[in-house]
């Protein structure tokens, strides 16, 4: 295949090859910023240091500095622009951010259900922040500062403490990140965000490729399944893309009918698995998430609209508020292992579909910006979004408190919408763009 060929099939659909690509934006100190914040998302203290030790306590002070930080950059770039820019085009965020503070009114735990809710708004404007630093080649410079600092810190830390062997198999890595499942998905993006800025001549190919390789081994390393399925995924929709660019098929369409599949496969599924595995037993080949899934269920029998409320079902171990549901009270059920059964099992099945609503708009509207403005982000935009989708599948990602994964979903959707709309950002004047 000849180098101009190969380009062509690399680049979404309507982007002529051979055609210089943009430089990366300048970082500035706002993308400084941005950079730091995701590196601390991504490296939570509390698995490194004793909970009886003053480190987290300052970490939590840390982030609420963040917080307002944050909110002081969007009043200060914005006036209240941005907040009547994004109630009106993440109608879905909003009502989800809205539910999570109302769910203090029927929470098992109300003090803890309001005061996590206003950690996870503090988290949403940190994403919402970040999608509107600037331009997309911005947001691109931004998450290649964070991938290389990830990756290559991660890599030295798993070589400079190695852990434990377990049943004569080495545990997978898990970097700076607070589990192997974590490591393993922030890898796997990072490969496929260096794939396509190298294809994309966004760079030194040489250092690209080099990141890309690192990437896919830290994947390796990371030993996680999930991580595995998020990677090949993510290349089949990359691969798809590439197809449709050459064929000249409609991109949005076909991302449509794919999204909605999709989300309904990761929504659904586990709850059919839980309920298999209620009803025949035998061993978990899932990691104890077929038990979670049922006790999930079970949640959802007792109070299928509300659930128990935001923060006050998992993570709890030995403090669980829902003795009955045993499963909880296991040090392994951190969470419901499953974005939408996360959202209904806390927040109630209502708002379980309005979770699946936003992952659609935000895949159906990146498939758009695919269509109608090609670019390395808006290639890179949908193909996360879907890795992170997939990866709902055996893990929480939607509406997790200081956590990398839902800040990119926020991030990423607020870009694609600003690019949508033809603007850069909320205009100060009030007037969307």
């Amino acid at each position: 295949m000849k180098e101009s060929d190969a380009r062509a099939a690399a680049a979404p659909a309507g982007e002529p090859a051979g055609v210089p690509h943009e430089a990366l934006a300048p970082l500035g100190w706002d993308g400084i910023g941005a950079t730091l914040i995701l590196l601390v998302a991504a490296a939570p203290v509390r698995d490194w240091v004793s909970d009886h030790s003053i480190v987290p306590v300052l970490f939590r002070v840390l982030w609420w500095l963040i917080y307002l930080a944050v909110v002081a950059r969007l009043f200060q770039e914005f006036g209240t622009a941005w907040l009547r820019w994004t109630i009106r085009y993440q109608p879905a965020l909003c009502a989800l951010l809205a539910v999570t503070f109302a769910s203090c009114l029927w929470s098992l735990a109300p003090a803890l259900t309001l005061q996590k809710a206003a950690s996870l708004l503090g988290t949403t404007l940190v994403g919402v922040w970040i999608g509107s630093t600037g331009p997309p080649q911005r947001v691109m410079r931004i998450l290649y500062w964070t991938f290389t600092l990830l990756i290559l810190s991660s890599i030295v830390v798993a070589l400079a403490l190695p852990l434990p062997v377990a049943e004569a198999e080495p545990m997978g890595w898990r970097g700076i990140m607070d589990n192997r499942n974590s490591f393993g998905a922030a890898a796997a993006l990072a490969a496929v965000f260096f794939l396509i800025v190298t294809l994309r001549r966004r760079g030194h190919p040489l250092w690209g490729a080099t990141l890309c390789a690192l990437s896919v081994f830290a994947v390796t390393e990371a030993r996680s399944r999930t991580a595995f399925v998020a990677l090949a995924v993510c290349l089949v929709a990359w691969v798809c893309m590439a197809v449709a660019s050459v064929t000249r098929r409609p991109i949005h369409a076909l991302v449509q009918v794919l999204s909605i599949w999709l989300v309904l496969g990761v929504s659904v599924v586990p709850f059919l698995v839980g309920l298999l595995g209620t009803v025949l037993g035998g061993p978990d080949p899932l990691n104890a998430r077929t038990e979670i899934w049922a006790g999930s269920l079970a949640i959802l029998r007792e109070r299928p609209l509300t659930g128990y409320g935001y923060a006050a079902v998992w993570g709890r171990a030995e403090a669980t508020l829902l003795p009955q549901v045993e499963v909880t009270a296991r040090p392994f059920a951190l969470t419901a292992h499953n974005s939408i059964m996360n959202v209904a099992s806390e927040l109630g099945i209502p708002a379980a579909i309005v979770a699946g609503v936003y992952l659609f708009g935000a895949l159906s509207r990146a498939g758009q910006l695919c269509e109608r403005a090609p670019s390395a982000f808006s290639l890179f935009a949908l193909v996360c979004l879907i890795g992170i989708t997939v990866m709902g599948f055996a893990e929480a990602h939607l509406l997790q408190i200081h956590w990398l994964f839902w800040i990119l979903v926020v991030a990423l959707t607020v870009t694609t919408r600003r690019v949508l709309n033809g603007g850069t950002a909320p205009a100060r004047s009030g007037t969307e763009q």
